[in-house]
Parts: C-alpha cells; sequence; structure tokens
C-alpha cells in the first residue's frame, strides 16, 4: 500500500475528500498504524487529524503539576487491620479520582514483562500473518484493527487486540504467537480482581462478597493497544476522552506515558510504575454505587517515541448475565441520598455508550432519573 509522507491522505488525495470512504478503504486493505510507520511516514495523513477541540491542547494539563494519582499497596490485606486500611484508601481514591495505582498486587514480574512481549510480537510479526485477525466484526471473540473513531471519521494512533474471556476463561481463539502470556496474564487478573472484587465490596460499606454474589465482574475483555511513534502527536490521539461502559478495569502500561486522567478540570499524567497496574472505576460501577465512586474521564496521548503499550482488562457480567438490568443498591439509597439512575443492563448501556459517549460527552447522564 502506497504512504504518503506530506499530511494528505493515504490515498493521495486532497485535503477535500470523503473521510468516511477513506476509513473504509483503510478497513478494506487492512491497514495499520505500524504499516505505516514502517513506511517512514514523516507527517500523519488526513484521516488521522482530529477535529481541533478533541486534539490534544497541551494548555490543558500542567506537567509541573503536583496532582499525582493515589498508589495504594495492596501487601498484607489478608489481616484484618490492613484489610480496613486498604478499603478505606480505596474508598477514598474512588469517590476523588476513580482512578489508582496498585503495588504488590502479586502478579509476577515476568507475567507482566511476558504480556508485554507477547503483545509486541504479534504486532511486529508480518502484515500477512496478522491480517487474518483483522476485522471490526465486534461479535468475534479475538478482532484486531487498527483503531477508528466512527463519529469524528477519524483513524486514531493505535492498533489494537481485542480478546474477549467468559466467565470460565475459555480460549476465545487467542492468536498462537501471544496465547501463552495473554492466557498466564488474563489468569491472574482473575485472582486479582477477586481481591478487587472484596476490597470494592467493603469500600461501599458492603459485606466482601457483595459483588462477586451479584455477578457483575464474571468475564472480562482483554484489549491490548500498540501505539507506535507518532511524527505529529499534537494532531491526533491514541485514545480519545472517555469513560469505561463497564464496571471495572485494571490496567497496564509499559514505560512510556501518555495515560492521563482528568481531575480538578485538568488532565494529570498517569505516570508508568514500574510492576505497578492501574484500576479505573467503570461507568456501571458508578451507577451501582449512586455515585459514590466516580467513573473519571481518561485518554491516551500519541507519543513521538513508541511503541507505547497498554494492556486493560475490563471486567463485565457473563454472557447470562449481559441482559440483566443493574441498578443503584438498595443498600446505598436513603432518604438523603436517593436513587440517581435508572436501571439498566451492560447491553443497553453500551447502545448509549456508542451513541453519546463517543463524541466527546458522557453517556452516563443519560441514564440518570
Amino acid at each position: 500500500m502506497e504512504s504518503k509522507t506530506n499530511g494528505e491522505s493515504i490515498m493521495g488525495a486532497s485535503s477535500d475528500y470523503d473521510r468516511q470512504m477513506e476509513l473504509d478503504e483503510l478497513t478494506k486493505r487492512k491497514f495499520t498504524v505500524k504499516e505505516l510507520v514502517d513506511g517512514g511516514v514523516e507527517k500523519i495523513p488526513s484521516v488521522f487529524t482530529l477535529p481541533q477541540e478533541h486534539q490534544p491542547n497541551p494548555s490543558s494539563y500542567d506537567r509541573t503539576s503536583r496532582l499525582r494519582l493515589p498508589v495504594i499497596d495492596l501487601r498484607g490485606i489478608e489481616g484484618d487491620e490492613r484489610w480496613v486500611r486498604v478499603v478505606g484508601e480505596i474508598r477514598r481514591a474512588c469517590e476523588a479520582w476513580g482512578m489508582f495505582q496498585m503495588i504488590n498486587h502479586g502478579i509476577p514480574t515476568d507475567v507482566l514483562e511476558g504480556v508485554f512481549e507477547g503483545v509486541r510480537r504479534f504486532n511486529e510479526q508480518e502484515k500477512g500473518l496478522k491480517d487474518e485477525f483483522y476485522t471490526r466484526d465486534s461479535s468475534k471473540k479475538v478482532v484486531y484493527a487498527l483503531s477508528l473513531h466512527p463519529a469524528f471519521k477519524t483513524a486514531l494512533w493505535k492498533d489494537t487486540l481485542v480478546c474477549d474471556f467468559d466467565a470460565g476463561l475459555t480460549d476465545p481463539g487467542v492468536p498462537n504467537i501471544c496465547r501463552k502470556e495473554i492466557i498466564e496474564y488474563v489468569k491472574h487478573m482473575t485472582g486479582l480482581k477477586n481481591k478487587l472484587s472484596g476490597l470494592l465490596s467493603g469500600a461501599m460499606a458492603l459485606r466482601s462478597s457483595y459483588l462477586k454474589d451479584i455477578q457483575c465482574l464474571q468475564a472480562q475483555k482483554f484489549i491490548a493497544h500498540y501505539a507506535p511513534a507518532c511524527p505529529e502527536p499534537e494532531l491526533t490521539m491514541a485514545t480519545v476522552r472517555h469513560c469505561d461502559p463497564y464496571f471495572f478495569t485494571i490496567l497496564l502500561q509499559n514505560e512510556i506515558d501518555g495515560i492521563q486522567v482528568l481531575h480538578e478540570d485538568q488532565w494529570v499524567d498517569v505516570l508508568p510504575v514500574e510492576g505497578a497496574l492501574v484500576g479505573i472505576v467503570g461507568d456501571m460501577l458508578q451507577i451501582i454505587s449512586n455515585d459514590l465512586f466516580k467513573s473519571p474521564e481518561h485518554r491516551g496521548l500519541a507519543k513521538p517515541i513508541g511503541p507505547r503499550l497498554s494492556i486493560g482488562c475490563f471486567f463485565h457480567p457473563g454472557d447470562e448475565n449481559k441482559e440483566r438490568a443493574y441498578g443503584p443498591l438498595e443498600e446505598l439509597i436513603s432518604e438523603d441520598h436517593p436513587k440517581l439512575y435508572m436501571d439498566t443492563s451492560v447491553v443497553d448501556y453500551q447502545k448509549g455508550f456508542w451513541l453519546k459517549g463517543t463524541t466527546g460527552s458522557k453517556a452516563l447522564p443519560h441514564f440518570r432519573l
């Protein structure tokens, strides 16, 4: 495929062209950012340029800010006193930030390094070997493609691999080249999720088995983003601002920063900490907590160095509960704190999310009573 280096369309058209037609052509050709960068691109093609109001304005964040994401040490939570302390830390982090970093979480370093290596190996193999997984059919359990933003008719600066695991962790057909590392990582994520389920339940002053009992964290969607170095990172993004339309996310990022969270009306860097994982409250958890926890807006910058790797495990109900309606928990509703949201299933919420939450506005207010 011809790759232009003058900032025009990948197909060589002028700036006045049909963006949707070009996006369709990218999909037809199974095009990736990796392919573009390997071709020696010097300026990003027009189809990657976001509308100006959604570009990463440097004035919206302060690199010298002292604001830092809460860091929570999970060591020793088996003890009653330590458990109570960590529950309090998680509650405060979820109320104020909706996001926190975790250290001493119990996931071996070789498992973290292994999943990075597996994802890198998949993305850096010959294009023809990846093409069999390239699809935009979201009903498939394994999806690989250049990321697009349909609402903005823009391609984003990352290639994405999605593996959808059911509650039983059945292999959905993970590519052989990274299967061992991804499945091992997902197994460890399940164990950590079980710990966090109890801690999050306790942070809402509920019995520790509460979230497990309502079966809202059974399945997980593994999503790995591969973002090569970008020649014009001020014009595009790897991920635009959004909230997660699930219950809870566990995120792993490599040594290249780029994740930012919106806090006190400014974008704050989620700086990589070696071996640390990031926990993120999803919209559905904000709903059932009746606004006790906050689902934060966050985004991923394109960077002049790379590749930047980020791997998220997004927890949600299994297939048998995908139509189940979840709403504010009765234990968190009172005369002083009335019910704030309508009941909704993850399926219905995600329909609203893709209609409202991908245009720079939050989907959550549309489910508020």
